[in-house]
């Protein structure tokens, strides 16, 4: 017989790895290609918005930051004016995808208050516009129900009155845009844009008498008009700005109407 004479052999390390290796490697390859490519969409995104989208608020007439309008209370601290936020119903005419007539149809049933030919306009308009300046939140839920994705509902500040008509004639109002436009209301707004007390002033007798309709009988002290007066604890044209809020009322003779001296009468 003739002996066999076995042999050993081995492979050198780094030669021809196993299978299981490669298919590794090819899986790791592939999660970073992926995970790079959703990196890139994610800052591509970001530069769009950057350039192209407006950075400018719903209703706003400049991108300077605007603070919150504050409170307006009586002596005891009870506010007469404040600002909440409500829901309002933005919508982007371009980017509506389903039927324009049928979608103004469904707006004009949950808000029957605006016919369905004013919604149709504003959907087929050129620029983007408020389709709701304030809606209930559940008119809200039905809007967003509709699955229209050019729809949208931001929050805006708006003016609550919790004592309703009280003091109304000396509170005032402010406009569509949330800017003060009588009374109290457009005096904070005048401060708050820097005029100065002399303006605020004005604004609460002579403007707002002129703005009603009333002028002729109030808003200044003139022969046969009626007249508010206060005494005041200081000249608000004599202390600075941010101390005017401070000064107290001393005394009030109300409904008074001026009249010539008595060597000039008739």
């Amino acid at each position: 017989m003739n002996p066999q004479l076995a042999r050993t052999t081995t492979r050198k390390s780094g030669v021809n790895p196993p299978p299981f290796a490669a298919h590794g490697f090819w899986r790791m390859l592939i999660l970073l290609v992926a995970f790079g490519m959703f990196v890139m969409l994610l800052i591509g995104r970001l530069a769009t918005l950057a350039l192209f989208e407006s950075t400018r608020a719903y209703g706003a007439t400049s991108t300077e930051y605007v603070p919150e309008r504050g409170d307006i209370v009586d002596r005891n601290g009870i506010p007469l004016a404040r600002s909440i936020y409500g829901y309002a119903i933005w919508v982007k005419p371009a980017e509506i995808l389903g039927d324009r007539k049928q979608l103004a149809n469904q707006l004009a049933a949950i808000f029957p208050d605006t016919s369905a030919s004013e919604f149709y306009a504003k959907l087929t308009a050129n620029k983007p516009g408020y389709l709701r300046k304030r809606a209930l939140p559940e008119q809200v839920r039905q809007v967003h129900s509709l699955g229209e994705i050019a729809i949208e509902f931001p929050r805006e500040a708006t003016r609550l009155y919790p004592q309703h008509d009280m003091a109304a004639h000396v509170l005032g109002f402010v406009n569509r845009d949330g800017k003060g436009a009588m009374g109290m209301e457009r005096v904070v707004a005048l401060l708050e844009q820097g005029a100065s007390v002399y303006a605020a002033l004005r604004a609460l007798t002579t403007d707002a008498a002129r703005a009603s309709g009333a002028d002729e009988v109030r808003g200044s002290l003139e022969v046969a008009k009626v007249a508010d007066l206060v005494l005041l604890s200081a000249d608000p044209m004599a202390v600075a700005p941010e101390l005017v809020p401070d000064i107290a009322v001393v005394a009030r003779i109300r409904l008074v109407r001026a009249t010539p001296d008595a060597d000039e009468q008739p």
